[in-house]
């Protein structure tokens, strides 16, 4: 479409000449219209049918004369046979052969706009235009294209730059309209102009966000790896107490911290709390002395013997509150089932079935218990 200027003064003052490009179609019958209304006659072409006196003949040879003008050969064509000498007539037929309703106007702007994608140096401003003009050609066919999707079609053709605006726009509760979408799209484009030039993509907006949360070997400090390490020297630095005067492999706290323990374990055997571990439940729950099986079973984690035959015991300690004592099962079940404490005197057979009779000094009498337990020690 280009403008033309006749020194006649037989053509219009801003000739509008249309050059036959279809996607121009619509802009140029705006801006013919435009100038018609300048020289009243703008009702020849969009002459309501209810007004009681419409164009004469001589006025619409008038605008037939003005229209030709602005078109050219192969446009000029189409309305000297059916359209001569009548103006509204002729802007009919152009509107039906460029803007029409038929289906060839249907399917290739669709085609456009489902396969829209924005070119690498196209403005964005453009971009969005192209896209208004495949909807309204569509609309004009009568066909319904909403907001939201043709806000769909203008998302899925921007390049990745645009994905971070893309996900906002996806999110929102409440559909946006197509005037509010190039609003938001206008203050995006903006505000990545002010941050220094593209927008920024979403795997840099997550590369942003992800920090290292650990400790680094190199200086003890929390929020980088050692390869990053700014330090240049290998600082003091204790990871338990959070100092610089020492190391941790030579933190006091840590050293205390164990004794403590230390103590508290011995404190612990002091106060009558015996460790049993068996490889079955050998508790009588119905507090039956059951002593069927004599034998003893050698158990390298309990803390004591146990016997459950009160026979076999030569002496009690008679200070021995049995209140006061628990054994502990593996699984961390304590039971208040230990009768008395002494020494015992039991046989232990070699492999050759040789008798000897052993002392077992502090053994626990627990008449309950199916088992009789051997303590001993690893070394």
């Amino acid at each position: 479409m280009t403008t033309t200027t006749n020194s006649t003064g037989y053509a219009p003052r801003r000739g509008l000449l249309f050059n036959g490009n279809k996607s121009k179609y619509e802009l140029w019958e705006v801006k013919f219209l435009g100038y018609m209304l300048l020289q009243k006659l703008y009702k020849v072409f969009v002459w309501d049918a209810s007004e009681k006196d419409p164009p004469d003949a001589s006025t619409q040879a008038d605008a037939f004369a003005e229209l030709v003008q602005c078109l050219d050969d192969r446009s000029l064509s189409l309305v000297i046979q059916d359209a001569r000498d009548d103006g509204r007539k002729a802007l009919e037929v152009l509107r039906q052969h460029y803007h029409g309703k038929g289906k060839p106007h249907i399917i290739s702007p669709y085609t456009e706009l489902t396969s829209l994608k924005k070119e690498e140096n196209e403005p964005i401003v453009n971009y969005v235009i192209r896209a208004e003009s495949f909807a309204t050609a569509l609309r004009n066919a009568e066909e319904d294209i909403s907001d939201a999707l043709l806000i769909a079609m203008v998302l899925k053709g921007l390049p990745r730059e645009y994905d971070t605006f893309a996900t906002v726009v996806a999110q929102r509760e409440k559909q946006m309209t197509f005037a509010e979408f190039k609003s938001a799209l206008r203050s995006h484009k903006e505000s990545a102009k002010t941050h220094g030039g593209k927008a920024a993509s979403r795997e840099n907006i997550m590369l942003t966000k992800q920090k290292f949360d650990g400790n680094c070997f190199k200086c003890g400090r929390k929020g980088h790896k050692s390869a990053e390490c700014w330090s240049k020297t290998l600082e003091r630095w204790c990871s338990n107490c959070k100092s610089k005067t020492h190391k941790t492999k030579n933190c006091r706290k840590k050293k205390d911290a164990a004794k403590t323990a230390a103590e508290k374990t011995t404190s612990s055997e002091n106060n009558e709390h015996t460790f049993a571990f068996t490889s079955k439940d050998t508790i009588n729950k119905s507090g039956i002395n059951n002593k069927s099986n004599s034998s003893l079973l050698v158990d390298t984690g309990a803390t004591s013997h146990i016997i459950n035959d009160k026979s076999e015991f030569v002496d009690f300690d008679k200070e021995f509150n049995p209140s006061a004592h628990v054994i502990e099962l593996a699984d961390g079940s304590k039971a208040n089932v230990v009768l008395g404490k002494g020494n015992a005197k039991v046989k232990l057979y070699d492999v050759n079935g040789n008798a000897c009779e052993v002392m077992l000094n502090s053994a626990l009498y627990v008449p309950s218990y199916d088992q009789n337990i051997f303590h001993c020690m690893l070394r």
